[in-house]
């Protein structure tokens, strides 16, 4: 299964998310996401917060394509309700018995970036990959489409 974390917004967003979709493997059963409207009471990364963690909850291997997406989607939260929200979602990937491949950019190996959005988007990201690196069974870094295993099995 395919769990997309994108929120849309924008025109051009649409249409990379359309363009994304029309190339995807016709195998993947994608994990569409319930808008929001539908889903009273819950403002958009609410929404999507919610049907990322019962997606995540479903039986069957599943690729969540992006974490990076999902921090950036959640980058509006305070400190304290970030940290619930990691936790969370800690918690349902330790649980979770069956194969899960999580798609993440890497941050901190370019420049500092200069808005403060920006850094906190970088130290969120690269605080949440650290910890669902110790958590993983492997890890691997992908660049130019060459893998390197950070951390394998046994």
């Amino acid at each position: 299964m395919y769990l997309p974390s994108a929120l849309a917004g924008d025109p051009l967003w649409e249409a990379r998310i359309t363009r994304h979709k029309e190339v995807r493997d016709s195998r993947l059963h994608t994990l569409e996401r319930v808008p929001s409207s539908l889903l009273p009471g819950l403002c958009e990364h609410e929404a999507l917060k919610e049907h990322l963690f019962a997606s995540l909850t479903m039986e069957g291997s599943i690729l969540l394509d992006s974490l990076g997406l999902f921090v950036g989607a959640c980058l509006s939260e305070e400190d304290p309700q970030w940290s619930g929200t990691c936790l969370r979602f800690l918690e349902i990937l330790s649980a979770r018995p069956q194969l899960l491949v999580v798609v993440s950019e890497e941050v901190g190996m370019g420049l500092v970036a200069d808005s403060p959005s920006g850094r906190l988007f970088c130290d969120r990201l690269g605080e949440l990959r650290q910890e669902l690196s110790r958590l993983a069974r492997e890890v691997i870094l992908i660049v130019s489409g060459l893998p390197l295993w950070l951390k394998r099995p046994g």
